[in-house]
């Protein structure tokens, strides 16, 4: 048996499994004994350590004793998230908080949430959080996956089954205010606090920068914009930068405890028949508390083209509200009081261009080709050089070698320009 991360003892893994026997079984009456009679950490079997933790699986042999006196084994895996060992990405997390706001997530919010929702399930079972570790239910085990390719690109079925598990997100944040007569920001100060785009944290502040910089290169090699460049690269940053003041709690409209981070790979989808029927969202490290449209603008532009959003906005905004509507509808609450069509619809129409804004500083890093990204996760010094050093250089090369990358770059560059530049 592997040893086990620290802060994590071989009870503490005892425990663990004990509650996820109970859950799954479904019974009051599980109070017999088990033993563990062995456990293993591999690595995420789906790839490699996320950018801002290590990923492992838990892999556990039990036994348990039936009510009928017998004996049963039992093979449970978990996920298993941690800070990262690599000091470079551990002093990055650090400053910008993110491990230790989503252990407060996973250990307090979403508890509390989830009595809202009943069986609507949002997130992943969370089994053990404290510190640096969380140890949750494995998606993949239950059925989950990915919903798109190396593109990054949602169909119109994923995107409605991710907007109606967002709605029951957003609207059990909606009901637990009214219920308990308390904000969210308030109760869960660590959870709200901003992190993604805080204007006083250096390293959020620098990697901004940076990734602006980058995204400028390739505008520079669109060959479209030759003859408008110079007014372009000018208007370009501020544009960026409006991302920091949109994204902070409004004083104008309604807020609710939003995700903050919703790009495909943290959106998982269990199919029927090859249709997403349920949807789970991961990676709770850039939590805020800020107008819903944020999260659902980012979710839909992020994954589509500028084509599809011109032909279906419209109508996965309504569906989204109408979820949303139908969610507290169920505790007794009516949405017009709390949330206006027409509020939501001004807030859409305002925060339109967080969704392309945040598609070019996540898409510039997570669609690059895995052959780019290798410096990140083979070296103790490969995210801080990419980070801050190399970023140019390796979009650059992908956006010249990697039709992937360059097509789904360019849809984003030219919408922003058309829509929001020129």
């Amino acid at each position: 048996m592997k040893d086990l991360p620290n802060g994590l003892s071989s009870l503490d893994v005892k425990h663990i499994c004990k509650q996820y026997l109970i859950e799954k079984n479904a019974s009051d009456l599980f109070d017999l004994p088990i033993k563990v009679i062995e456990y293993d950490l591999n690595g995420n079997g789906d790839g490699p350590s996320g950018f801002l933790a290590d990923h492992q699986l838990l892999m556990v042999l039990v036994e348990r004793l039936l009510t009928d006196g017998s004996k049963k084994q039992d093979r449970l895996k978990f996920f298993l998230k941690s800070a990262p060992a690599a000091q470079s990405r551990l002093d990055y997390i650090t400053e910008i908080g993110v491990f230790a706001k989503e252990v407060n997530v996973y250990s307090v919010v979403l508890p509390t949430l989830q009595k809202y929702v009943h069986d609507r399930y949002f997130a992943p079972r969370c089994y053990y959080s404290k510190e640096d570790i969380l140890v949750m239910e494995d998606l993949n085990e239950q059925g989950f996956r990915l919903g798109t390719g190396r593109d990054g690109i949602f169909d119109m079925d994923h995107l409605k089954c991710c907007l109606k598990a967002l709605a029951t997100f957003h609207g059990s944040s909606i009901v637990f205010e009214e219920k308990s007569g308390k904000s969210i920001n308030q109760t869960y100060p660590l959870a709200t606090t901003e992190n993604a785009y805080p204007k006083d944290n250096e390293a959020r502040t620098t990697n901004f920068m940076n990734g602006t910089a980058a995204l400028m290169e390739l505008i520079k090699v669109l060959p479209k914009y030759k003859s408008q460049l110079d007014l372009i690269l000018k208007k370009f940053p501020e544009k960026m930068k409006l991302i920091f003041e949109y994204t902070k709690t409004s004083s104008e409209f309604r807020n609710v405890f939003q995700h903050g981070d919703l790009w495909a790979n943290n959106v998982m989808f269990k199919h029927f028949n090859k249709r997403p029927v349920e949807c789970r969202f991961v990676d709770f490290q850039l939590t805020r508390y800020a107008p819903p449209i944020v999260d659902v603008i980012t979710v839909l532009t992020i994954p589509t083209a500028k084509a599809f959003r011109s032909q279906h906005l419209k109508e996965l905004l309504d569906f989204y509200y109408q979820c949303l509507k139908d969610f507290v509808e169920t505790h007794n609450l009516k949405l017009e009081d709390h949330l206006s069509k027409a509020e939501f619809d001004k807030t859409a129409e305002t925060f339109k261009i967080i969704g392309i804004i945040e598609s070019l500083l996540f898409s510039h890093l997570t669609i690059l080709p895995s052959e780019s990204t290798k410096s990140l996760t083979e070296t103790s010094d490969g995210f801080t050089d990419f980070f801050n050093l190399y970023r140019n250089e390796i979009v650059l090369k992908a956006f010249k070698n990697d039709s992937i990358y360059r097509e789904r770059l360019t849809d984003m560059l030219e919408d922003m320009i058309e829509s929001y530049i020129l």
